[in-house]
Parts: C-alpha cells; sequence; structure tokens
C-alpha cells in the first residue's frame, strides 16, 4: 500500500489502484507505473506506509495527515491513540457477540426454551387425549415442571441431575413419561455437549 500527499490531503492506495500510467507534473509518462522499483515510487511523492500495531485499548488512526510522512525514512507511519470509554465498551460488546461460547449458550439456551414448551405440551396431550388421568397429570408434572425449568436458561446438564434424582413412579404410564422426558434430555446432551 502506499499514500501521497495530494492537495493537502493524503491519498491512501491499494497497489492495484495505482495507474497503470503515471503521468508527472512535468508532463513525463511512467509505463508500467504500479511494477514500477520503490525508487520511482518514492521520487514521484509515493511512499509505503508502516502499519501501526495497537496494544490493548488502543485503536489505530486510519487517516494519515501530512504530520505523519517521515520524509528521512520515505514513509509514513500509523498512530494509534488511546480508546475512550464508549470505543472500549463497544469493542467489547462486540467480542462477546462474536464469542462461540455466548452463541452456544444462547443456542442451549433457545433449544431449552423451545423444549421446555414442547415437553409441557406433550404432558398436557397425555390428559387430552385420555392416556392419563389429570390427578396422574399433577404427580407427575408438578416434579417434571419444577426440574425442567432449567432449560430455559439452556441448563441442560442441570436438568438432566434434576430429572434423573426423580423417584421413578410405581405406574406404567407415568414410568413411560418420565422415561420420554429423561430420553429428549439424554439424546440432546450427546448431541451437543
Amino acid at each position: 500500500m502506499k499514500a501521497k500527499l495530494i492537495n493537502e490531503v493524503v491519498e491512501q492506495f491499494q497497489m492495484w489502484e495505482l495507474p497503470a500510467i503515471y503521468v508527472k507534473e512535468s508532463g513525463e509518462k511512467i509505463v508500467n507505473f504500479r511494477s514500477a522499483p520503490k525508487e520511482i515510487f518514492n521520487e514521484n511523492g509515493f511512499y509505503d506506509i508502516q502499519r501501526a500495531e495497537p496494544t490493548a485499548n488502543e485503536i489505530v488512526i486510519k487517516q494519515l495527515v501530512e504530520a505523519d510522512l517521515d520524509l528521512a525514512q520515505k514513509l509514513w507511519i500509523e498512530k494509534v491513540r488511546p480508546m475512550t470509554a464508549g470505543e472500549i465498551t463497544k469493542y467489547n460488546e462486540v467480542q462477546e457477540s462474536k464469542d462461540t461460547s455466548a452463541s452456544l449458550e444462547n443456542k442451549f439456551r433457545d433449544d431449552g426454551r423451545l423444549a421446555y414448551n414442547q415437553l409441557k405440551h406433550y404432558l398436557r396431550r397425555k390428559v387430552d387425549n385420555g392416556d392419563i388421568t389429570l390427578s396422574q397429570f399433577n404427580n407427575i408434572y408438578i416434579p417434571l415442571k419444577r426440574n425442567l425449568f432449567w432449560l430455559n436458561f439452556g441448563d441442560w446438564d442441570i436438568t438432566k441431575e434434576e430429572i434423573d434424582s426423580i423417584t421413578p413412579p410405581g405406574n406404567v404410564d407415568l414410568l413411560e413419561i418420565l422415561n420420554t422426558v429423561k430420553n429428549k434430555i439424554n439424546t440432546y446432551i450427546t448431541n451437543n455437549y
């Protein structure tokens, strides 16, 4: 990348943005300017840019100014400045949103909310279809609801521990429901953890 002071503004150029034929102020033409040696660029005021390497909480000042030119080295030197508190906050928020673990936690939470509602509807359908009585529903739903609640936060592992700690009911239909719920949670954990 090159930069040149043009009309009191520092213009930056990728190599492919430079003209193939450069016309000097004298009218002389330089053919194949893009592939010219460094000396030709320097003679015509196109100098390399030394990129800044910011440390934590610094930001690169992208717009070069005339004072950034080191004529002795024939080099434009990028500068850095400290980030403002607002820029630091925004940078941290962007990094957090890019964070894969945060994305994974969001997935677990969203999947957990969906599973919580699906399991609630599954239990309600069992009553509506006459597979279990309202009394049986209450006997299985109350402990399950309390333990499935953790799915709303994406805590599948806690939910598994809590569901596994429920004493298996003596009723075959309720045991089948409990095993269905356990299988759904175990399958999710096996596939996603």
